[in-house]
């Protein structure tokens, strides 16, 4: 998705330095193509962190234990659970975890 929006961006830029170089002024369409090229770039660079899970490894505390899987609360606020993990209410656990960028 994100190769879609940088194709369309630089198809937009170079439309928009070809009908600079015709016309010798701004246009409509140079603006508009302008416009568009920004609001692609904001999408990008900002939904696109928000979508790209990551593996995340860090101490959690843990705020519940049951049959060898613990519940932990990361740093960051998120419930992680912890298979095949013995430790007690309290302790800290590394525990490794799927986030989203941004999160």
């Amino acid at each position: 998705m994100q190769k879609l929006f940088l194709d369309v961006i630089l198809f937009l830029v170079i439309a928009s330095e070809v009908n600079v170089q015709t016309e010798g002024r701004l246009s409509r369409h140079m603006l508009f193509s302008t416009m568009v090229e920004g609001i692609a770039v904001a999408i990008v660079f900002n939904d696109s962190m928000e979508l790209i899970p990551t593996e995340v490894t860090e101490d959690v505390t843990v705020i519940a234990s049951q049959n060898m899987t613990v519940l932990g609360e990361s740093q960051y606020g998120l419930s992680v659970s912890v298979p095949e993990c013995s430790a007690k209410v309290d302790e800290t656990v590394s525990a490794t975890f799927t986030s989203l960028l941004g999160n």
